[in-house]
């Protein structure tokens, strides 16, 4: 099969799901395509999955990665050699998953090979799976739990705010947080409380500004 039909077939997978499914790769995924040099880039992401999935597919291969955020460029040298030792003890204690290092600022990528060859759609949900066992393993490792909480809250509230712009209306957005993410009620209702008040201030702010301008 050709690449470009590989692409089309794995991006299909994503897509066809639903959100009771048991599988990661049977969840409606919302999918864009990319192309990066003479390689195809799938983006995925799901609320209820903390991070944007990266897809490529490309020299007989398909790689699955994660970028977590992580740094390493201007860590000290003690420092870094010493999340280097703890990376290098997660490669070894996980299967099919692997880290490495990309871009300028060497964050710290989660990653999962996949020979095109025999790929199957139970293979590519094994993969999935492997990759966001050996993200939470690789985040709680280093001891950053924490800042992850408070990075995926983040990355919702900008989720949240996107349907807003989008025209929807606070309960639609509550519902999507109930039933897509999974949140209790009362959470939903908090966070929305909380992001209503960002907003408000956001407009003050701009308020203020214009006025300035004026006089």
């Amino acid at each position: 099969m050709e690449e470009e039909s590989w692409a089309e077939k794995i991006k299909k997978w994503l897509e066809e799901g639903r959100d009771s499914s048991k599988e990661l790769v049977g969840l409606p995924w919302e999918v864009k395509e990319e192309r990066m040099g003479d390689m195809n880039l799938i983006v995925a992401q799901h609320p209820k999955v903390p991070f944007p999935i990266y897809v490529k597919v490309g020299g007989g291969f398909s790689s699955l990665f994660i970028d977590l955020g992580i740094e390493t460029d201007a860590m000290d040298v003690k420092e870094r050699m010493k999340i280097y030792k703890k990376l290098l003890k997660v490669n070894g204690q996980l299967n099919l998953f692997k880290v490495a290092l990309g871009g300028d600022e060497e964050n710290v990528i989660a990653m999962v090979d996949l020979d095109l060859t025999s790929l199957s759609r139970e293979e590519f949900n094994d993969a999935l799976t492997a990759l966001l066992i050996g993200s939470y393993s690789v985040i709680s490792s280093l001891g950053l739990s924490e800042e992850f909480q408070k990075s995926l809250m983040e990355r919702l509230k900008g989720m949240v705010l996107e349907r807003m712009k989008r025209g929807e209306s606070m309960k639609e957005i509550e519902d999507f947080l109930v039933k897509k993410v999974g949140m209790e009620r009362n959470e939903a209702e908090e966070i929305l409380e909380e992001i209503g008040k960002m907003v408000d201030e956001e407009e003050v702010s701009a308020e203020e500004k214009t006025s300035h301008y004026i006089s």
